[in-house]
């Protein structure tokens, strides 16, 4: 008979609680599922980033990521298989899969797959090295297989990944016409999976040499003494409308008519009013001026550095190759008396030496170097005590700094009594390497240091030179009273007849001051 709802649910629940009151406590009904725990771990290169998918048995299969764990908690008791799918082609699965596993009802159970990858691709780093002079400032291009080329510096690097594996041909491009490249170009290299190949391509600049001069514009009525110069568009000049402040006398010392002026291209402008008559820089905004005992320092901005007027020492040249190393050389006192002086400037301060030059009427006048631990300064003092007195004269010297102690690499004894076909003096040294350095001397004479040993260049002039500048071993210049010599890494030549007294370059531009200290001439290939 059928009985209305609320009595049948009456009728049900005392049923229940017939049966539950039934052995007097509680029922407990056991568990039929178990529980799976799947984990994986993945090393390698080029890993999946979508992960995987697991599958048990011929069920649905569910997601998984790459380093992760799934949890099944209605796993039915039994012996299941586990398979790992969806594995990238570059990627490998250690051990079996699929792999059985045990699942008990009310436990769980637990598996892992590793799987180790490997990469599909690989990179290439190119690095051009270029040396010599008038070096490309636009740089190159490099392409990879006959690809789209990329730019590069001229010592810069650009790496090119993504490769597929195997060999590939990288060629070095825009090279300039006065440059040239060493070796194979293109290059085979081989691309490997884990590892960054390298390409170094040589490259060596012969510099052009100026063949094209003309006057460089100067401030009505200027005397220059000084140049320095990173471009046509700038150039610092040191001197006066007192040709006195120039002279040629190494005691004869600026009046205070000497300025510092600086031309941008289009017109000159005075930076600075003090006695200055040297200048160094190694960037245009790391420039040195030095004179009447003071140095001053230009940062692109400003000059900072001592007060003008004349007090001692006398300095007769510098050379600075970072805002931290400084070399100034001359004269202790502005006398003939005086004992030649060396200061350094480290960056933190200043300290002093002679170099060896301890006799009174010692004299530093020029100093060059490649770095702070290879310096070279030309000096003169009277010749050593055990000279003869019917030989005595003096003795002029070429010193060495190692960036520890100073030493003699180089000496002439010029002897008054007994004057020599042979007598020369040095006057200006310039170092491009350790092992390329030159000295023009009186008479034309030039010697060059190979780094062992100072031997005579042939010279195309008897005339006396007065300063060397170069950039590298095959483009060197020197000027003096016999023209404008250039030397291109095999014979110098003599390449304007104008009489120079200072000579500064700054890649293809060549700045040369006349004897007559008005005016500057400017050489362009």
């Amino acid at each position: 008979m059928l009985l209305p709802y609320h009595l049948h649910r009456l009728q049900l629940g005392l049923t229940v609680a017939v049966v539950a009151g039934c052995g007097g406590g509680d029922v407990t009904v056991p568990q039929t599922t178990g529980t799976l725990e799947i984990t994986t771990s993945t090393s390698g290169a080029e890993q999946d980033a979508d992960g995987y998918s697991v599958q048990m048995d011929a069920g649905t299969a569910r997601a998984i990521g790459a380093a992760a764990t799934l949890t099944m908690s209605d796993a039915t008791p039994g012996n299941h298989t586990v398979q790992l799918g969806e594995v990238a082609a570059n990627c490998t699965v250690a051990g079996d899969n699929p792999r059985p596993v045990s699942v008990t009802a009310g436990q769980t159970a637990t598996i892992s797959f590793a799987v180790t990858c490997t990469g599909t691709t690989g990179s290439v780093k190119v690095t051009p090295v270029t040396t010599g002079g008038s070096r490309d400032a636009n740089g190159y291009a490099v392409s990879m297989d006959g690809g789209a080329a990329q730019s590069i510096d001229f010592n810069g690097s650009l790496t090119i990944s993504g490769l597929t594996l195997g060999d590939h041909s990288v060629a070095l491009a825009g090279v300039a016409s006065n440059c040239a490249v060493e070796g194979p170009n293109p290059l085979t290299v081989p691309v490997r999976t884990g590892v960054e190949a390298t390409v170094i391509f040589a490259v060596t600049c012969a510099a052009a040499a100026a063949s094209h001069w003309a006057n460089f514009p100067l401030p009505e009525g200027f005397s220059v003494g000084a140049v320095w110069a990173s471009s046509a568009t700038d150039v610092i000049v040191v001197g006066g409308r007192d040709p006195w402040i120039v002279g040629g006398n190494p005691y004869d010392h600026p009046s205070a008519d000497a300025s510092v002026q600086h031309y941008d291209g289009r017109r000159w402008i005075e930076q600075l009013r003090a006695p200055v008559r040297f200048l160094s820089g190694s960037s245009p905004t790391n420039v040195f001026a030095a004179g009447a005992g003071h140095v001053w320092r230009y940062d692109g901005t400003r000059w900072t550095g001592g007060p003008a007027g004349l007090i001692e020492p006398t300095y007769m040249d510098i050379w600075a190759s970072s805002p931290g190393d400084v070399f100034v050389v001359g004269s202790e006192e502005a006398s003939t008396r005086g004992i030649a002086l060396i200061n350094h400037y480290d960056g933190t301060s200043w300290s002093s030496t002679n170099a060896g030059f301890s006799d009174e009427g010692s004299l530093l006048y020029s100093i060059s170097g490649t770095s702070p631990m290879d310096v070279f300064a030309v000096g003169i003092a009277p010749a050593p005590s055990d000279t003869p007195p019917e030989f005595y004269g003096y003795q002029y010297r070429v010193m060495h700094y190692d960036g520890h102690s100073w030493s003699k690499s180089f000496a002439k004894n010029i002897f008054n009594a007994q004057p020599s076909v042979d007598d020369f003096i040095p006057t200006a040294v310039w170092a491009v390497a350790p092992n390329d350095v030159f000295l023009v001397c009186s008479a034309g004479r030039i010697l060059h240091f190979d780094g062992i040993s100072w031997t005579p260049m042939t010279s195309p002039t008897s005339q006396d030179l007065a300063d060397v500048w170069g950039d590298s071993g095959s483009n060197v210049y020197a000027v003096g009273d016999g023209g404008i010599l250039r030397y291109d890494g095999t014979s110098w030549t003599v390449i304007n007849a104008t009489a120079g007294i200072r000579v500064w370059g700054a890649g293809t531009d060549v700045f040369v001051i006349t004897k007559d200290r008005a005016a500057i001439l400017h050489g362009t290939p």
